[in-house]
């Protein structure tokens, strides 16, 4: 399934108004012509005052019900960003960001050595990430909450989730406080009926044979598509290795939580991830 092919359809039948903050940036001119071009929503892009004033302007905006929505980020930092989000939250929020396969994606070559012979690597072309930018070291119950978000965006995106809580261990082959906090989290998860399972490290959540190898009774392993790192500091750094040396795509941080959608724009974003950052924000609307 083409995931923005689906997202893209929502937003034109959504025409949201998403508030652009940085209207003088060249990417986000560039976007806003491809944006009006296929009619994902309906933008009102700010271009006078300083940066603060603008943010300030458009979550005034929202708060006014005038826009549906708000994008920020590739000139402003994503702290001012989230604190403008937090204006409008509804409990604990979090950060995702959507993952999709670019060409030369080493998780998904054939010929990789991370594959046993004669097998089929993970199928996904798309996986969510999270937390990858809010919350620096979340406990058991904000883990749970973390997952229970990305599930919710997920959802959203047409996105059938299947949850892996990632790990240095799997299946109880290792303890550490950091590990059981990560079983903790996964007990109130599925307590929450979400379709998740760990502890896992990344390998058996993601390659099929190693799933069977080292986690034999989970659904979860070798075929999860979403991602629940025990920390802040393993989900950016994964986010941003995959991105930069795996050939996938980083859309966002998708904030969750938020009775108005705020979402982050990286400082290295071009064109088409605002773009396509405006399309998720707009369904989400």
């Amino acid at each position: 399934m083409d995931i923005l092919k689906e997202v893209y359809k929502k937003a034109v039948r959504k025409k949201a108004k998403i508030v652009f903050v940085e209207g003088e940036d060249k990417r986000v001119k560039e976007a806003i012509k491809i944006i009006n071009k296929k009619k994902l929503c309906l933008p009102i892009v700010l271009v006078k005052g300083s940066l603060e004033e603008r943010l300030n302007e458009g979550v005034s905006l929202l708060k006014e019900n005038k826009a549906d929505g708000l994008i920020a980020g590739c000139l402003l930092g994503t702290a001012k960003v989230a604190r403008a989000a937090f204006t409008f939250k509804k409990g604990l929020v979090s950060g995702n960001m959507l993952m999709l396969k670019g060409k030369g994606s080493a998780l998904h070559e054939p010929d990789s050595n991370l594959h046993e012979p004669g097998t089929n690597p993970q199928k996904n072309k798309y996986f969510i990430f999270a937390d990858a930018s809010v919350i620096p070291e979340p406990n058991e119950e904000q883990l749970a909450v973390i997952a229970k978000n990305a599930n919710e965006l997920a959802l959203n995106l047409n996105i059938k989730p299947r949850i892996a809580f990632l790990s240095f261990s799997t299946n109880k082959s290792s303890e550490h406080t950091s590990v059981e906090k990560v079983r903790k989290a996964v007990e109130i998860a599925k307590k929450n009926k979400l379709n998740c399972d760990g502890e896992m490290q990344v390998d058996a959540a993601l390659i099929s044979w190693i799933g069977k190898v080292k986690f034999p009774k989970s659904e979860i392993a070798g075929n999860a598509n979403v991602l629940i790192f025990p920390d802040l500091n393993s989900g950016n750094i994964s986010y941003k290795l995959v991105e930069r040396l795996g050939g996938y795509r980083a859309i966002g941080p998708i904030l969750s939580n938020l009775e108005k959608p705020v979402n982050v724009l990286s400082k290295g974003c071009n064109s088409q991830d605002i773009v396509d950052l405006a399309a998720i924000t707009g369904v989400e609307c």
